[in-house]
């Protein structure tokens, strides 16, 4: 149930960074976390349900070259969610800048 839970909880946020205009995504999400008991939903509110309690996430932005001269033309967005600090999910998605 946790790890279901945790790759939701991936996927929401990976969307919620998808609707990001794609030049912004790097400033905007990269280092981005949510604490231990802080996770929240698409309009920024925490979750009061206890089963979302021990879950935090975090996202990295790590800019990629692709057939291409640099600069760098794709990003690879990565959300890794956690409960009690136990990696439980990560998602990965290839941007295009």
């Amino acid at each position: 149930m946790r790890r279901t839970l945790a790759a939701q909880l991936a996927a929401d946020l990976m969307e919620q960074i998808a609707g990001t205009p794609h030049a912004s995504i790097v400033a905007t999400w990269n280092g981005y976390t949510e604490a231990e008991g802080q996770v929240t939903d698409a309009s920024g509110t925490v979750f009061t349900d206890p089963m979302y309690a021990r879950f935090s996430r975090q996202v990295s932005c790590t800019a990629k070259c692709v057939a291409c001269q640099p600069p760098a033309n794709f990003v690879l967005v990565t959300v890794t969610v956690a409960w009690r600090s136990r990696e439980m999910a990560t998602l990965s998605s290839l941007v295009n800048l």
